[in-house]
């Protein structure tokens, strides 16, 4: 194959666990399309915020290919493929039962390649009639932040397709090396098990504790492997040093071919490390989820470090491309005008609402809470400042409690909008939180006549309502071009949304949709992958955000970013950052939220630009 650029190439990834997730990161991340193949449904209904989450986190999602999920190969769309990448289970029949799958459903001009770390590749390729298209594609975790790759030649592999794949993988950002024998462990694991023999060895001996191990490689000849690897190293220090050196160590070196006795003593105690709390160390939650950050935060600055060393990912040659990074359609859909896929100049820019209270929240939740006037209108500039185009706002009676008062929603919007002008477009809410029932949410509106209104569906959706009165409420609203933010907590309120629209009974308007994420969940916390019900069973032609509970709210938010949706963050739903930190105020939270747009390229809307879109006025 002559080509290889993996920009607009066809790619598909089988296996869609952790190692297939990070896999189509990389592939995405060089522009190719990609098509992950998993058939767990939960597995499938993570991937795509996971992938969008990453792009974004790596501010590469405005240039990434578009990722889809199927459940079977026979859902996939092989005409054009030129890529297929196995990340299933290590199991040797099961993997040569896919490949034997593969050689008949891919192109023939496809290249296979195998993530397996443990199998020869030709063992895998073993009855193949196309054994010369099959190579190893080696990965390492985290595979989107690790840069290296190797390319294995089985024996019966095609030299010239193992140049193609070590240029295409260059093309994704990674390091490629082409290890040219396809011996078990192939290259960089050979080379860690040669150190884990000797470091585990120094144990057994009692030469050092488990922890002087570590830190003897981590801080003192491993840190300098990020600078040189052991080769450039030899002639930095001086061949002939490293040569008398070799000449005495050598022969004091472990060559045990069975595992230390200290890892062969953990297994038969069950302590496997982590995924049972104990190993070398001790492994509580806490702790456990503490290390895990710690580590992720190291690699990523350690990626940093050597961003100017890491090849360069073309970038599209189109002047715009579609706009959404991930498409979450089915995989034999077609993109149309109306609902692109990824764009490198976004059309729609980022709405960013800022909820600072909500119904329930007070100042002894957090000192930072606005629950009057003044204090909303001082939060409500300062949001403005760092980002935010429209605020949210809940208004208290004397008692701290909830209230929906005419009067008191006219003075808090005086006093707000003394602060802020015109630059930032004032929503009340309609919440009933347990104090009030839908035709009292429904007098205040029409009293009020504010210019922007949150209205949870399922509040006013009521018998004592009926059609007929959501009909005059609804045109009401139109008529009177008020932004309507529809709330709506699951996918049942979307249908039933969707159904007083096709029913006329909601009137033609510039609606706009908000997606609750984790209102009703356990603990009341939310994840990126909530937001695919939704997106699944939306029909593409009304604009929506997304709020989202818990310390995820900002993973949510730059996913919702990704899918082109909108954002409402701040403390009525969530009091902290995305490192698990209390926030400071609510202007954390809408920094974050701006950073993510940012990450994305995407641009901030203004009040100017949410009013013309809306007919606000």
């Amino acid at each position: 194959m002559e080509n290889s650029s993996p920009r607009n190439a066809r790619t598909v990834v089988v296996g869609g666990g952790t190692m297939g997730a990070d896999v189509a990161v990389v592939l995405a991340r060089g522009g190719a399309q990609v098509t992950v193949v998993d058939p767990h449904a939960a597995r499938r209904d993570h991937l795509l915020p996971h992938i969008a989450q990453e792009l974004a986190a790596a501010g590469q999602a405005t240039h990434a290919g578009p990722v889809q999920v199927c459940a079977s190969l026979q859902d996939v769309d092989w005409s054009g493929v030129v890529l297929v990448v196995e990340c299933i289970t290590e199991q040797l029949a099961a993997k040569q039962h896919l490949f034997a799958e593969l050689e008949a459903v891919a192109p023939a001009q496809a290249v296979l390649a195998s993530n397996s770390s443990g199998f020869p590749i030709s063992a895998i390729a073993q009855g193949l009639a196309t054994a010369q298209r099959m190579l190893g594609l080696h990965f390492f975790m985290p595979a989107h932040l690790v840069p290296l790759v190797e390319v294995v030649l089985g024996e019966r592999s095609d030299p010239a397709l193992g140049t193609w794949l070590h240029a295409f993988m260059r093309g994704c950002g990674s390091v490629p090396v082409l290890v040219k024998k396809d011996k078990p462990g192939f290259l960089a694991n050979r080379m860690q098990h040669a150190l884990s023999r000797e470091a585990f060895a120094l144990i057994d001996e009692g030469i050092a504790s488990p922890e002087d191990v570590d830190a003897a490689v981590r801080f003192g000849f491993g840190f300098r492997f990020l600078a040189a690897g052991p080769v450039l190293q030899r002639d930095h220090a001086g061949i002939e040093v490293h040569t008398a050196a070799a000449a005495t160590m050598y022969p004091t070196l472990s060559n045990t071919d069975i595992p230390a006795q200290a890892l062969r003593d953990k297994v038969a105690q069950g302590q496997l490390g982590m995924k049972t709390g104990k190993g070398f160390f001790d492994w509580p939650e806490d702790r456990k989820q503490a290390e895990r950050a710690r580590y992720d935060t190291l690699l990523r600055q350690g990626l940093a470090l050597l961003a100017s060393e890491l090849p360069t990912i073309e970038p599209p040659h189109r002047h715009i491309i579609d706009r959404h990074p991930i498409d979450h359609r089915s995989p034999r859909m077609s993109a149309s005008p109306a609902s692109p896929t990824i764009a490198s100049q976004w059309a729609d820019p980022l709405i960013v609402t800022v909820a600072p209270n909500g119904a329930y929240k007070q100042p002894t939740d957090h000192p930072a809470v606005p629950i009057t006037p003044a204090t909303l209108a001082t939060t409500a500039k300062a949001c403005l400042d760092a980002g935010a185009a429209m605020l949210h706002m809940h208004i208290r009676e004397a008692q701290g409690r909830h209230s929906l008062d005419v009067e008191g929603y006219r003075e808090a919007q005086r006093v707000v909008r003394q602060a802020v002008g015109d630059a930032m477009v004032i929503q009340i809410t309609s919440e009933a939180a347990g104090v009030y029932q839908a035709p009292a949410q429904i007098a205040m509106v029409e009293a009020l006549q504010p210019e922007a209104v949150s209205i949870g569906l399922r509040e006013v959706d009521k018998p004592e309502i009926g059609e007929a009165g959501l009909q005059r409420f609804f045109t009401g609203l139109a008529q009177r071009h008020t932004m309507v933010q529809v709330i709506l907590y699951d996918v049942a309120d979307l249908r039933r949304w969707q159904a007083l629209r096709a029913s006329g009974v909601v009137p033609d308007a510039p609606w706009f949709l908000l997606f609750v994420l984790g209102r009703y969940s356990a603990g009341q916390t939310s994840s990126p992958r909530d937001l695919l019900p939704f997106l699944n069973a939306h029909d593409g032609n009304e604009p929506w955000a997304v709020c989202a509970f818990g310390a995820a709210e900002n993973a949510c938010v730059a996913a919702a970013a990704v899918f082109g949706g909108h954002a409402r963050v701040g403390f009525e739903n969530n009091l902290l950052c995305k490192d698990g930190s209390v926030a400071p105020d609510n202007t954390a939270l809408v920094r974050q939220a701006v950073e993510a747009a940012a990450a994305l390229g995407r641009p901030l809307a203004t009040a100017a630009d949410i009013r013309q879109r809306f007919g606000a006025g």
